[in-house]
């Protein structure tokens, strides 16, 4: 059976929330230089731009802490690349 891949819309940006004991409410994400190569050469505060492809692992409803009630999800990175032409 072949999966479909959604085309996610144009890029959204987003805005810190409260602050928290564990940063400013952003998402994150974590990655080592065996999946990413090109970060040896970043710099920290600097901004860059990648092509992420997910899947989804995990889909629901928060039931506890200040988002209770809000959908949430996780998401296992299966493709990455760096964009070259925007940092």
């Amino acid at each position: 059976m072949a999966t479909t891949m959604k085309k996610a819309p144009k890029l959204k940006m987003l805005k810190e929330d409260k602050k928290s004991e564990w940063g400013d409410g952003l998402p994150t994400l974590h990655l080592d230089e065996k999946h990413l190569p090109e970060i040896k050469d970043w710099k920290i505060g600097e901004e860059y731009m990648l092509d992420v492809k997910v899947k989804m692992t995990n889909h629901g409803i928060q039931d506890y802490g200040d988002n209770k009630g809000n959908i949430n999800a996780t998401f296992k990175i299966v493709g990455i690349a760096a964009d070259k032409d925007e940092k």
